[in-house]
């Protein structure tokens, strides 16, 4: 391996001039500087990264931290960041267990987080003395967080407003709701939402439209699991819920996902029970994943374009380490994707 000091010697000069020849950095004259970068390149020498790294203080890599790597979402977020870190010559390095302490032990220069429940476990138990750079993932949650972070922000409130309405016009306002129990679903924005739009529908009957894959379904509950310990599978939890929508036979005519593993889960489940979608019962996803594609009939869902969100994360968080963002909020678009799982039951 061609060193510092083989350069210097070929060159005639000390190791100190290659040094700051190589890195741009302290006095050296022109003609010297040309001829050592010559010689470093004929002689075929490429930095030690580690050693650079420790000189510069500067990794040219990212940490995404998401446990959940079987929900098709966090993938798509991660090609995104790949993508968008590639122009920009970094590289993103996945991190599928919650394990802060080993942040200590990592070369990157800054982290992103999937959302604001992990933004909030990693600052309150260890983000209070190490400073990383920080960019989260947000879904329009309402989750206090110790110090500002920079957050790209999904406005679900929104996306389930979009979902209704289409629902609405295709004939359907008894809809019900599908999400997984895990206590931190039942304050997300997707299910604040619906209770707030369905509330005029349903009334104080509105508890019995929400099918979860646990049983009997209780809003105000004790924690369940430790969901900084397991993966979600969210099509089995749909699976569940679906086979609880056949057992009480509810006059809902249409239900809206948690997101699209989540309604591809009871559309299997409801295949099984001899439920027909769309004929029977229509449904409605939320993320856009590519995972829709490979189920007939293919989901109508609510896009929130997954790899976008990466996207702006690296964007922000690269911005930060360059002392370049002046943005606490990044905004990113929701739109309503047709599928053909929605049948227009006004004709």
């Amino acid at each position: 391996m061609i060193t510092r000091k083989d350069i210097a010697e070929k060159a005639g000069v000390s190791v100190t001039i290659v040094s700051r020849a190589l890195n741009n950095s302290g006095y050296v004259a022109k003609e010297k500087k040309e001829k050592v970068i010559r010689i470093a390149e004929n002689m075929g020498y490429y930095p030690n990264p580690v050693s650079m790294s420790l000189q510069t203080r500067k990794t040219n890599q990212v940490a995404f931290y998401c446990k959940d790597l079987i929900n098709s979402f966090n993938i798509e977020m991660y090609h995104g960041m790949m993508q968008q870190a590639k122009k920009r010559d970094y590289m993103v390095v996945l991190c599928g267990r919650l394990e802060f302490d080993g942040i200590k032990s990592m070369m990157v220069d800054g982290i992103i987080m999937p959302n604001q429940q992990t933004t909030k476990r990693y600052l309150d138990f260890f983000g209070k003395n190490y400073f990383l750079p920080l960019v989260t993932a947000s879904y329009s949650d309402s989750i206090p967080l110790s110090k500002s972070v920079p957050l790209i922000d999904v406005n679900l409130f929104e996306g389930m407003r979009l979902a209704v309405d289409y629902l609405n016009k295709n004939g359907h306002f008894k809809i019900a709701f599908g999400v997984p129990s895990d206590d931190y679903n039942f304050d997300t924005a997707r299910c604040i939402a619906y209770k707030e739009m369905l509330q005029p529908v349903f009334k104080d009957k509105i508890l019995d439209y929400i099918f979860t894959d646990a049983k009997p379904f209780l809003y105000k509950r004790e924690v369940i699991s430790n969901i900084w310990e397991v993966d979600e599978d969210f099509f089995e939890k749909g699976a569940i819920a679906a086979q609880l929508f056949v057992e009480r036979k509810p006059d809902a005519t249409a239900i809206v996902c948690f997101n699209d593993q989540f309604a591809l889960g009871m559309c299997r489940q409801f295949k099984k029970a001899g439920v027909r979608i769309p004929e029977d019962l229509s449904i409605v996803g939320f993320d856009g994943t590519y995972t829709r594609k490979y189920f007939d009939p293919l989901i109508t869902t609510i896009g929130l374009f997954p790899a976008n969100i990466g996207a702006k994360c690296i964007d922000v968080l690269l911005d930060v380490i360059e002392g370049n963002n002046n943005k606490y909020i990044v905004h990113s678009p929701v739109k309503l994707i047709e599928g053909e799982t929605v049948k227009n039951i006004r004709k």
